[in-house]
């Protein structure tokens, strides 16, 4: 799957091509984008997990010779079963 965004966002023209794995869901997408000036740099999607919410998130993500690792990744109903006290982004709404 080639994704190409025209317009939007902070680099309009950036493609994306997702790679999946043989149950359907992404190992790795390739990314052209304006702002990394290596084309077609390839990104995994690693170490999947099934979070309490039944989403499942990729943990790991492999770039290049940097590596990311995603820790005590959580999910909930919503934002305040997730995140007690004040919404952390009320203040983008005004």
């Amino acid at each position: 799957l080639l994704l190409q965004y025209r317009s939007g966002g902070v680099t309009p023209g950036d493609r994306y091509l997702w790679l999946l794995d043989e149950n359907g869901r992404p190992r790795a997408w390739r990314m052209w984008v304006s702002i990394i000036p290596i084309g077609g740099l390839e990104a995994s999607w690693e170490g999947w997990t099934r979070l309490s919410t039944g989403a499942l998130v990729a943990t790991r993500h492999q770039m290049g010779p940097k590596r990311m690792e995603l820790r005590d990744v959580a999910g909930a109903e919503t934002l305040a079963a997730l995140v007690p006290g004040a919404d952390p982004f009320a203040a983008l709404t005004r």
